[in-house]
Parts: structure tokens; C-alpha cells; sequence
């Protein structure tokens, strides 16, 4: 079988050292990413709310007077078709709207935390342009606590639901031909877990999720556009098992696997996605107990490395954002092997898995030495798979170089691998 894993690494490094700056843009423009949204404010909109015009883009900050769900809405002259995004203060998108309120208007529900503060962005969709109001309102919205089960929803609604038993469950619509349902999972505190629109097929939204038992969960039911009746539906999830060996699965919609490994170590589990698709995984213990997260913002799509015990079961949870696309769901083994814990060098040619676990707190250096015919990248993560450091050529003539302080009786990932082309080169610790 192919190996996705590796091309993600190196082929999303090469875009990236070029189209920094564009790809930048386009996550502003789609909402799929974490950008540097913080940027010095033009408008700031008071902490009780307040109208604001927007005649292009604009950003504005907000910091609410009182802890709740927040309303942003737009309403236009008719002439334009307007585009909001909602950020943090360390700039992850919360929420982004397009025609939420009808007649290509946008609306934004989050709940947020009094003197925190926030980032409105405001702009049009595509090449448009004209002119538009933007009101901030505390939201007075219809709560509704819901067991498991079917509940009718005719307007924006928060169905508080609070599990029996722990799991997987599934929400999603069932609409009438004449609307387009989309849902929001929140925690009980109203941070947003997920969404989703169409993955239902037929407009209609699909959700599915680990939750505990005996955590009250808030559903918002509201619409992408062309606001009517429709069920939500409430109930326990069925995963498919996926192969103990590994493999690749081509995925469409929101899925569910169990996956128990025929042997302990390092496996990589990648979303190798199609260009107009969004993926995300979620990797659980067999508890429930989320180990990790990858979202689909690179371009390559989401991946995550993560050491599994043989015969222990997990959940994957593959979920597309927006709603559209497939991608390819691979789970596999990298057969990683040990790295020598004081000092050594290894021979590197093709892209390889290591663990390395230093018996003392300290700075440690990964340095590559190449033969003139080659382009090496070394990637430094944590032994849950997130990202610490990655180089292509600190170190003279094409080479890499990592240092970082590395703390004693963790275990740390390291990939070698090469920025273009083939080749071989030598990898040093010290």
C-alpha cells in the first residue's frame, strides 16, 4: 500500500516555504484555519453590543460585558452578500457564517465569556461588494432540554442534552424539502466541539461524537439558509471496526471506526484529502478519553502520529468541515525503530520513523549530514503527536538542524525525511 503520511509532510513543507502568504489568504477567506487574526483593531464595538456599518472589510474587537450566547447579524441594502468570521484572542476560529439569516445575510451565535475578548471580521462573498449593517446583540434564545430520541425545530433553538450513557452518539436532521438544517455541538461550558451542515445528504446536518455520561451538551439547531421544520434526532452511534492490521478506507461523510492494533508502537492515522475538502480526526482511548486532534488545514489534509498498545481498543472519529469532498482515512504502521539516547548517527534514505526518550533534562541536537545529492527535513514532535519543531536547512549546504530542550523520560518522534527528491545522508544525535 501506498504511504499518504510521508508525501503530506514533505509536499505541505515545500507549499508552504512558497505560498505562505497565500495561504494565508485563503484560510481568512474560506474560515478553515488558525491565522494570526489579532492584528490592531480599527472599530471597537462596546461590551453591551451595538450597529456597526461595513463598507469592505473591516475587523472589529469585542469584549462582552456579560457571559452568554452572543448574536451577530448582518442586513444589507440589498446590494451586497455579506461574510462574518468570529475568533478568540489567540486568533482560532469559533464560528463563520455566510447566509445564516436568510436573504444572503450572515449570523453568528457563540456563547462568550464576559472580558474576554474577541475578533469580528466582516467582508463580502467571492468579488462583491456594497455596503451593510452589522448588529451585536446579547442573543435571547429558546432552550430546550431533550433526551434521546426525535425533537421538532421550527427556529434557532439550544437543545440541552445530558447522555445516559457514555459513547459514541449521533445527532442529525431530517428535513422537510423546504430548508437547510445545520447543527453546532458546544460543551456545557458553549465552547464549540464541532459542526456541520450537509454530510446527512439532502441538506441535511450530521454530527457524531463521544460523549460522556452524566455532561450536559448544548445543540444549536439553526439553519445555513432557507430557515423551516425539521427532527433532530438524538441517538446512540454504531462504529465500524476498522482492520487490526491497518489499511485505507476512501471516506465521503462523517465516520466513526474502532481500530485495535495487532501491535504496539508508533501509527500514523492521515486524512489524505481531495482539494475541496476539509477533513478532521479525533483519536479516543477505549474510556472515551480524547488523545488527540488533527484538523484538515493543511494542505495536504489532517494527520496524527500517536504510540499505540497492541489489543487496546480506540475510536476514529473522521469528520469533513464544510461538508463537502471525501478523502482517504489510512491508518498504518511506521515500524518506527529507537534512537541511540546519548549520542550516535544513523544512515537516512527514505523517509523513516524514530522514538527517542533522553534520560536527563536537557538541550538536544538533531543535525543531518547529507552527500551533496540530497535535501534533508527532519520533524520533531511529542509522543502525542503534536508538532514541536521542524527545519530543512539551518545547517549548511541543504542540511537540517533542530535543538531543543527536551525533558528526561518522555518520549519524543522524530521523521526524517527529505524536502525534495531522493538521496541519502547521515543523522546525528547529541
Amino acid at each position: 500500500m501506498e504511504r499518504y503520511y510521508p508525501k503530506m509532510l514533505q509536499g505541505s513543507i515545500k507549499f508552504k516555504h512558497l505560498i505562505v502568504s497565500l495561504l494565508t489568504a485563503v484560510f481568512m477567506l474560506t474560515g478553515l484555519g488558525t491565522v494570526n487574526a489579532m492584528a490592531p483593531q480599527n472599530t471597537v464595538i462596546p461590551g453591551t453590543g451595538g450597529t456597526v456599518r461595513v463598507n469592505g472589510f473591516t475587523e472589529f474587537s469585542f469584549t462582552p460585558g456579560s457571559t452568554g450566547f452572543w448574536r451577530f447579524e448582518t442586513s444589507d441594502n440589498g446590494d451586497s452578500d455579506p461574510l462574518l468570521w468570529l475568533f478568540d484572542n489567540e486568533g482560532t476560529i469559533i464560528d463563520r457564517d455566510d447566509d445564516g439569516a436568510g436573504d444572503l445575510n450572515a449570523l453568528i451565535v457563540a456563547y462568550l465569556v464576559e472580558g474576554k475578548q474577541y475578533l469580528i471580521s466582516a467582508d463580502f462573498f467571492a468579488d462583491g461588494g456594497g455596503s451593510y449593517t452589522l448588529e451585536v446583540t446579547k442573543a435571547e434564545i429558546v432552550e430546550r432540554e431533550i433526551r434521546a430520541g426525535d425533537t421538532v425545530v421550527n427556529e434557532e433553538t439550544f437543545l440541552l442534552f445530558t447522555p445516559e450513557h457514555t459513547g459514541l452518539w449521533e445527532i442529525r436532521t431530517m428535513n422537510r424539502v423546504d430548508c437547510d438544517p445545520m447543527l453546532w455541538l458546544l460543551d456545557e461550558n458553549g465552547a464549540l466541539i464541532t459542526m456541520d451542515d450537509d454530510s446527512a445528504g439532502d441538506l441535511n446536518a450530521l454530527i457524531t461524537a463521544y460523549l460522556e455520561a452524566g455532561t450536559q451538551y448544548i445543540i444549536r439547531a439553526g439553519f445555513w439558509s432557507n430557515p423551516g421544520t425539521y427532527t433532530v434526532r438524538v441517538q446512540r452511534s454504531q462504529a465500524d471496526e476498522f482492520p487490526s492490521e491497518g489499511g485505507a478506507i476512501f471516506v465521503d461523510s462523517s465516520t466513526v471506526f474502532t481500530f485495535t492494533p495487532e501491535r504496539s508502537g508508533l501509527w500514523e492515522i492521515a486524512a489524505v484529502k481531495d482539494m475541496d475538502s476539509n477533513p478532521q480526526l479525533w483519536l479516543y482511548d477505549g474510556s472515551g478519553q480524547l488523545i488527540t486532534i488533527a484538523e484538515g488545514y493543511d494542505i495536504m489534509g489532517a494527520y496524527i502520529l500517536a504510540f499505540l498498545e497492541e489489543g487496546e481498543q480506540y475510536v476514529i472519529r473522521a469528520q469533513l468541515m464544510g461538508n463537502w469532498g471525501s478523502f482517504n482515512l489510512q491508518v498504518i504502521d511506521t515500524e518506527a525503530t529507537q534512537l541511540p539516547v546519548n549520542r550516535g548517527s544513523v544512515v537516512i534514505d527514505s523517509l523513516t520513523y524514530f522514538y527517542f526518550t533522553p534520560t536527563a533534562t536537557g538541550v538536544r541536537e538533531f543535525r543531518t549530514t547529507n552527500n551533496n545529492d540530497s535535501d534533508p527535513c527532519l520533524w520533531l514532535f511529542d509522543e502525542n503527536g503534536k508538532l514541536i519543531a521542524f527545519d530543512d536547512d539551518s545547517a549548511n549546504n541543504f542540511n537540517a538542524l533542530i535543538r531543543e530542550r527536551l525533558s528526561a523520560d518522555q518520549r519524543y518522534i522524530i521523521v526524517a525525511g527529505f524536502f525534495a527528491g531522493e538521496g541519502s545522508y547521515t543523522l546525528q544525535i547529541r
